[in-house]
């Protein structure tokens, strides 16, 4: 898939995951179901939808959803950028499944030429989890929400432009984060023990960048949708308020 179908997949497992969160995510995640509005520009922020007024006394508002990529398979180069490794696994997975998925499928036997594709992507994903730690996870979050932010005035001055004084406008970074920590040790209030299923590693310093980086009156809404490296059923969508992100 390319780019802009990567973020609307990701946009479109948010939503259908509304109905099992709770009142406050669920609220924000109903702002952005609405139809996309129409744009010649379909960039910065890369989604804008039409969310209608709930009463006949409210404007209608827009609202700008801007995403990224936040990966644990990431790698930091010598030029100080950080490079998600996590996407090149999709795609190395759906080359191996367009290549073998129909051949499989019809045979009783898998073929050895698709075990031997498996087996190394096996081999390569566990390579890159060796390679990578908490620290690239943070590194990633951390150059990917700076890269962002960088435009937000864009992202806003976009928006407006859009409402042409007709709608209120607001924005929300859409964080598509892939994380694998499972089979660690953590230390919180319960004490010191092994989390055996993965979680989403959303500690203290990552809620201090949160503070210290995102304006509130600048950006509305903080949507984290968490999942393994590669995603599969099993994510967790929060949608936070920025005016306390601590407190949400």
């Amino acid at each position: 898939m390319d780019k802009k179908n990567n973020e609307l997949f990701c946009l479109d497992r948010v939503i259908k995951e509304k109905h099992s969160l709770h009142e406050e995510s669920k609220q924000i995640i109903n702002k952005i179901c609405g139809k996309e509005f129409d744009r010649m520009d379909t960039e910065r922020p890369d989604f804008v939808r039409y969310c209608p007024p709930v009463s006949e006394h409210e404007n209608g508002i827009l609202i700008g959803i801007e995403h990224f990529r936040v990966d644990r398979l990431s790698l930091q180069k010598r030029d100080g950028k950080v490079a998600s490794t996590g996407i090149g696994t999709e795609k190395a997975i759906h080359r191996v499944y367009t290549q073998w998925h129909e051949k499989v499928t019809a045979s009783e036997v898998v073929p050895e030429g698709a075990i031997s594709d498996i087996a190394d992507l096996v081999g390569e994903q566990m390579q890159k989890l060796e390679k990578s730690s908490y620290n690239t996870f943070f590194r990633s979050f951390e150059y990917s929400l700076n890269n962002h932010l960088e435009n937000v005035d864009v992202y806003r001055a976009n928006l407006q432009e859009l409402s042409e004084g007709k709608y209120d406008t607001e924005l929300a970074l859409l964080i598509e984060i892939h994380s694998e920590f499972r089979n660690l040790f953590v230390n919180n209030q319960r004490g010191t023990y092994r989390e055996k299923q993965n979680f989403p590693p959303i500690f203290e310093d990552i809620v201090r960048l949160l503070e210290e980086k995102v304006d509130c009156n600048k950006v509305d809404y903080i949507i984290f949708c968490m999942g393994g490296t590669i995603y599969t059923d099993n994510l967790e969508v929060i949608a936070i308020r920025t005016e306390n992100i601590r407190n949400y």
